[in-house]
């Protein structure tokens, strides 16, 4: 299994390659009028407008960052078809996760899983830990519940909604 590795308010985590459909390195989001936080704005992908949402706490959002597009379907998942209660449409069906900035893509071997598992109390959306070269933790993510910190979660529908 592969990996893409990140930096997250100051921490690298990573998420299955599987999870995500392509990386937007560094391009900005334009900002949408009346957007309902957690969304931040949209990104012109290829002509597609892709809602994008920021789990960065406020303190740590410099600059623009990048954009993980997250795949729409994983298996044993509903699929990301689009946003409603703000009234911002996902033609493209994805969503768009800003990050501070995304590092490399990591094989399994690369980053292999820490020593004596994943310590109790770290938050749901963490659903593992790796450790990386130097054998620091790298605490590997599950995008979608990353999106759900924010305000961000999909209904069995298939819709992405935000929280009220």
């Amino acid at each position: 299994m592969g990996y893409v590795t990140f930096r997250l308010a100051g921490r690298v985590h990573a998420c299955p390659l599987e999870d995500v459909r392509e990386v937007v390195r560094g391009r900005g989001v334009e900002p949408l009028l009346g957007a309902v936080p957690p969304v931040v704005g949209l990104l012109d992908l290829r002509g597609e407008p892709l809602p994008v949402a920021d789990p960065r706490p406020v303190s740590s959002r410099s600059g623009t960052g990048d954009v993980l597009v997250l795949a729409g379907r994983r298996a044993g998942t509903a699929p990301l078809e689009r946003l409603v209660d703000d009234g911002v449409p996902s033609p493209s069906g994805g969503l768009g996760l800003v990050v501070d900035e995304v590092l490399e893509v990591l094989d399994g071997e690369t980053l292999p899983a820490a020593r004596g598992g994943s310590p109790e109390g770290l938050p749901d959306y963490v659903v593992e830990v790796r450790q990386d070269s130097d054998g620091r933790p790298v605490l590997v993510v599950d995008p979608r519940r990353l999106a759900g910190t924010c305000g961000v979660s999909v209904v069995a529908s298939g819709v992405l909604r935000t929280a009220p």
